[in-house]
């Protein structure tokens, strides 16, 4: 029996780019897929598109929100709702190749895998023609294993087939309070650090479409993003230490390492204009590391041996982290002598 494929679909004030996102899905050559669409209360015509494409193809379910949710909500939401068995998240603003879903049943030849992760290229706005593949999959090797995987890339929710019954099986969800952004960073890691059964697709399955006041961009010096990040990070640890994960040294540096991400948003941070903001900044800055290494204990944080890959940009950017990363400890640990 060949497995039904869900693909879901978060969708607020997206009337420019919903369209795109639809055709690349009902197009796809591996047609036992459903396709479930959630509006979160758009003002725009969003909805009305998602209707007018529901008429054309029987295989789609939408449902709207009478209030704004928030990305966690709706992603828990849609899970909830849909059968198949991997499910796929779909961003409104971006789209998939058309294969994607077929190369999902080539690779995994009838295998019950856990998490399988394939390529994506980012396509620029302003820059159409320009296209990357590192982002989020800058490092992507045949038979890696799921802890490679979490060292070397950044973890994100799209892109990825879910097998439902794992996903079921270790009873968690998207973090719904204290935060309105960023939710890949607050559960992700803990998907792919239990995803034993992993498999990496060699193909490009998703372009992820960068544009301004994109709900996933870290933008100027809004504190509230910044804070955002705070609490899912909290809210990842604690789930890292409810299923007493942060207990071995091991088992914290995988965690350690899928804290890249969220560390770099913060630490590259632009630095904002004014006394006070600096001050907010730095203090937020501090408040991080204070969380991660006195809240849950991650003292042996090292970053001195994890590599992005081998461009050598990439190598300065590692480099000009760890710098900034030690500096920031040391301070922590001076704070702790003067208390």
């Amino acid at each position: 029996m060949i497995p039904k494929v869900s693909i879901l679909i978060c969708a607020y004030n997206s009337g420019k780019y919903i369209e795109r996102c639809l055709k690349s899905v009902i197009s796809q050559t591996y047609k036992n897929i459903e396709i479930i669409c959630v509006d979160d209360n758009s003002s725009d015509n969003t909805f009305k598109i998602m209707k007018r494409f529901q008429k054309k193809d029987k295989r789609i379910s939408i449902y709207k929100n009478s209030t704004n949710k928030g990305i966690a909500f709706n992603r828990n939401f849609l899970i909830s709702v849909s059968h198949g068995e991997y499910f796929f998240f779909l961003d409104s603003d971006d789209w998939m190749n058309k294969k994607a879903c077929q190369y999902l049943l080539k690779y995994t030849k009838g295998k019950d895998y856990d998490l399988v992760v394939g390529k994506a290229r980012t396509v620029f706005e302003k820059f159409p023609a320009f296209k990357i593949k590192f982002f989020p999959t800058s490092s992507f090797r045949k038979h890696t294993t799921n802890f490679e995987y979490i060292k070397k890339n950044i973890l994100l929710c799209w892109g990825c087939f879910i097998n439902r019954f794992f996903w079921n099986s270790l009873k968690v969800s998207f973090n719904e309070r204290g935060a309105k952004k960023f939710e890949d960073l607050g559960l992700m890691p803990f998907i792919f650090f239990k995803a034993k059964r992993f498999l990496t697709i060699h193909k490009i399955i998703y372009f992820y479409f960068r544009r301004k006041n994109s709900a996933s961009k870290l933008e100027g010096n809004n504190f509230e993003q910044v804070n955002d990040i705070l609490a899912q990070i909290n809210y990842l640890l604690n789930v890292f230490k409810q299923n007493k994960l942060l207990e071995n040294k091991k088992n914290r540096e995988i965690v350690a390492s899928s804290l890249y991400a969220p560390m770099g948003f913060i630490l590259f941070f632009n630095i904002p204009e004014g006394k006070e903001s600096k001050m907010i900044y730095a203090k937020t800055k501090m408040e991080f590391l204070y969380l991660i290494v006195k809240k849950y204990g991650i003292e042996d944080l090292n970053l001195v041996n994890l590599k992005i890959n081998n461009s050598v940009w990439k190598r300065m950017l590692s480099l000009f982290f760890r710098i900034t990363y030690r500096k920031q400890f040391k301070r922590i640990k001076q704070l702790e002598l003067s208390n």
